[in-house]
């Protein structure tokens, strides 16, 4: 409990805030998302953690949850970072897969923000 009042802490500082679209995300899936962390910078939104609990797996949900942050990123102009993992059950390959379809590129080579640490990034349309 003690990390995770830290964790809400760390977001809460100035130079970090929740994203809008986090709150309106969480309020129109509030049955189906298990774990939802975005973490708006600014200039960009950190995509930390989309978890839909099992027993709405495989309806899509996820997809539209993507699609709408993707939409919002894309109206404000913001970045999208993230990096996939197997951590919590999924399967990598198929997240960056998933992640592709919606215009992520690996943060490598001539697609590299420096800043971001993370694995995947998705510049705005």
């Amino acid at each position: 409990m003690y990390k995770l009042q830290n964790f809400h802490h760390y977001l809460n500082e100035a130079r970090f805030r929740v994203s809008p679209i986090q709150i309106e995300l969480k309020d129109k899936y509030e049955k189906e998302i298990q774990a939802l962390t975005l973490i708006d910078s600014g200039k960009a939104i950190e995509i930390n953690m989309i978890r839909i609990h099992n027993s709405f797996r495989g309806q899509g949900i996820a997809t539209e949850i993507l699609q709408r942050i993707c939409d919002y990123a894309d109206d404000f102009k913001k970045i999208l970072h993230l990096t996939p993992t197997a951590e919590f059950g999924s399967n990598k390959k198929g997240l960056t897969e998933f992640y592709k379809r919606f215009g992520f590129v690996m943060n490598a080579g001539k697609n590299k923000v420096s800043r971001f640490k993370d694995t995947m990034i998705r510049f705005p349309e």
